[in-house]
């Protein structure tokens, strides 16, 4: 007579929880070998294409960067740099620091933050001429 929720075949007497449980880590196993295997495929992708898309997207970045500045030449609070370092590809694209600020407080530039020009005020006006 066969117990319940137990596999006779093998001759050994294993319950389903059992059964269950040893399904779930050959799942998990299976999912481990699949993530390695994937992770193993993209650093081969990145070693033998990385340079080249790395190279690619400098070249994008550079001639966005000239287009942005053509469109806003001379106008300092809109400029962008663009530092590369040749050994490894790295580049970074930044804002440069704000314009100095005067002691009276006023942009030495002579530009609001918006690029428009500042306004004059009348004790600078007299001291002017």
């Amino acid at each position: 007579m066969a117990t319940k929720g137990v596999d006779m075949s093998t001759g050994v007497v294993v319950a389903d929880w059992v059964k269950r449980l040893v399904d779930d880590e050959r799942k998990r196993d299976a999912m481990r070998v699949r993530k390695e295997e994937d992770a193993a495929r993209k650093a081969d992708l990145v070693r033998v294409h990385g340079r080249r898309l790395i190279d690619e997207l400098r070249a994008t970045v550079t001639r966005d960067v000239e287009a942005f500045r053509d469109e806003f030449a001379g106008d300092c609070v809109r400029d962008i740099v663009l530092e590369a370092t040749e050994p490894e590809g790295r580049f970074v694209v930044r804002k440069p620091a704000a314009p100095a600020v005067s002691p009276r407080g006023r942009a030495t530039s002579g530009r609001r933050s918006d690029g428009l020009p500042l306004p004059v005020h009348a004790d600078e006006r007299h001291a002017a001429a």
